[in-house]
């Protein structure tokens, strides 16, 4: 599995270029996660988008849908850590979660299956991963985080 070229692909995207650019200049930790990144390191393609930020980023989804014109609507409870900004079209969707914990690798930790455990840092253009999930992914292995997953 190539890095680089899962890199070139996801910042070639204009959405994901956008918010990385977005990400920058802000200062802001923007992290893709989820099956979109997933279905990219499987050779496959999806407009399923899903983010995680920091709680205390919070005002950064206002620029968010400033920057792609559009309107998130709310799902969940603000005041609990299960709060998603969520936008959705026919052909597309976008998720923005906050990090359960305090960083990204701390959220990583808290999902189900080692293959949902890659993030891609569209501030940083770094991968970030839970021990031992490329290789889950490479060998299309379907493992627990933990043994609370």
């Amino acid at each position: 599995m190539d890095l680089r070229h899962i890199k070139q692909k996801i910042l070639q995207d204009p959405i994901l270029l956008k918010l990385s650019d977005l990400s920058k200049e802000q200062n802001v930790p923007l992290f893709l996660v989820g099956g979109f990144l997933r279905d990219l390191l499987l050779g496959t393609t999806t407009k399923d988008y899903d983010f995680a930020l920091p709680r205390e980023a919070s005002s950064f989804v206002s620029l968010i849908e400033e920057a792609l014109g559009l309107r998130f609507f709310k799902v969940g409870k603000e005041e609990k850590e299960t709060l998603t900004y969520r936008w959705v079209r026919q052909d597309m969707s976008i998720d923005l979660t906050f990090f359960e914990g305090g960083s990204i690798d701390q959220d990583l930790l808290r999902r189900d299956f080692t293959v949902n455990t890659i993030a891609f840092s569209l501030r940083d253009e770094a991968f970030h991963q839970v021990e031992g999930a490329w290789e889950d992914m490479q060998r299309k292995v379907i493992r627990s985080v933990s043994r609370h997953s």
